[in-house]
């Protein structure tokens, strides 16, 4: 018999699963009989389990829903950076009862990566759909022979990570009655396969839900100091896979021993050194690997021009969110071109602002990451950037307000280069 599918809520915390006792609990209440719960579909193929948390995300989640019952394929990307939980959304999702009951021949998922095997993905589709394609011998073949195979059944067809064009574009060979979900970290690959319209950026939490997650995560050290949980969940600006990753350190047995070794705890990660160093196992991964904050970041750096990836580290020298920056100042501070600049907004390096798509903002954690390799020559240029503009005119205190986190932290580097 198939395992039991449980009915899932955006926004609640899964504490516990008891399979045996046929007990699910949610948010602290506990919900009996899972097994009255729907069967999962006759194709489940490669789908990742569940997350312990997921929060935050309700308006989306339901959006989501909406687009492909309605027929249509989205795309998700994100919205500043990487580890903004794009694959744990489309896992969600592809649990999510009214997922479940349209699509009700199953869901196909396909984890690609920076090196796709989308003859393998194809290959284990085509087991599950009952035929057989190794002796075909072009990945096109493949998806066609997928296609035929599929012919009317109601599936939902994830490609997770994709983050080639054509490997997505090969993948997409469901029928007319399936769904297809993209998730990217390149605005560039999100469009071409679903268009403007159905390119959906996911953002980061909002502080509260940012809060709660950590809360969830390490109960009994967010409550030794909530303030301090509070301020270590605005630090990485809503990140999940950040908050994640601080909430497994935070959560050790040992620190819930005596409220001064979570204290400690905190205190250790303040530092962004630390914060970038902690790893964790990539949701929906095919092996075991440990990967840390920092190298999940650095992945979308690989592949891009030496000019490019000079610029993002260059780009550590302005103050992050919510501070914002002209696209003239990122120039002269990077010395990069507007098209280089644009590049790292299609790979979500940088962004444009919330308030004003003419000037650009860089997420606390980038920022982080940018610093390790920051040239001592960008924040010269920064200063001098900053100062120059105060030393122009000091009586224009609007043009001063606009600018005034950029120069305070001027002031820093100032400060900082002082023997």
């Amino acid at each position: 018999m198939n395992p039991r599918a449980p009915h899932l809520t955006s926004g609640v915390v899964l504490e516990k699963i008891d399979t045996a006792g046929g007990n699910i609990t949610i948010s602290g209440v506990t919900v009996t009989n899972i097994t009255q719960m729907g069967e999962l579909p006759p194709l489940w193929v490669n789908v990742p389990s569940l997350p312990n948390h997921f929060l935050g995300r309700d308006a989306l989640v339901d959006d989501l829903v909406a687009r492909l019952i309605a027929g249509h394929s989205p795309a998700l990307s994100a919205e500043g950076l990487p580890g903004v939980g794009k694959t744990t959304l489309a896992v969600v999702l592809a649990h999510h009862p009214d997922i479940l009951a349209h699509f009700s021949d199953g869901v196909l998922w396909a984890g690609l990566g920076p090196t796709p095997d989308v003859p393998s993905q194809l290959a284990s589709w085509a087991t599950a759909l009952g035929i057989d394609v190794s002796d075909l011998p072009t990945p096109a073949a493949r998806a066609q022979a997928v296609r035929n195979a599929i012919g009317q059944r109601r599936l939902l067809l994830v490609i997770d990570d994709a983050w080639q064009a054509d490997a997505a574009d090969l993948l997409r060979c469901g029928g007319p009655r399936c769904s297809h979900l993209l998730t990217t970290r390149d605005q560039a690959i999100a469009r071409h396969f679903a268009g403007v319209v159905q390119s959906v950026s996911v953002p980061t939490l909002a502080d509260d839900p940012a809060f709660d997650l950590l809360q969830a995560l390490a109960p009994e050290a967010c409550a030794a100091d909530l303030e301090a949980a509070r301020a270590l969940a605005r630090t990485v600006d809503g990140l999940p896979l950040a908050l994640e990753l601080l909430g497994g350190y935070l959560a050790a047995p040992e620190r819930s021993y005596f409220s001064e070794l979570s204290a400690a705890a905190f205190d250790e990660l303040a530092d962004p050194g630390r914060r970038l160093a902690l790893a964790t196992r990539r949701l929906g991964a095919s092996d075991d690997a440990q990967v840390t904050l920092r190298e999940t970041i650095a992945l979308s750096l690989e592949e891009l021009p030496e000019e490019a990836v000079a610029a993002f580290y260059a780009l550590g020298a302005f103050a992050p969110k919510p501070a914002t920056f002209s696209l003239e100042a990122a120039k002269a501070v990077t010395q990069a071109s507007a098209v280089t600049l644009a590049l790292l907004i299609a790979r979500n390096l940088l962004e444009r602002s919330d308030s004003d798509a003419k000037r650009l903002a860089l997420h606390q954690v980038l920022a982080d990451v940018a610093r390790t390799k920051l040239e001592p020559g960008a924040i010269e240029r920064h200063r001098d950037t900053y100062l120059a503009l105060v030393d122009e005119d000091r009586e224009d205190w609007q043009r001063i307000q606009m600018v005034y986190p950029q120069v305070m932290q001027a002031w820093v580097w100032q400060l900082a280069s002082r023997p």
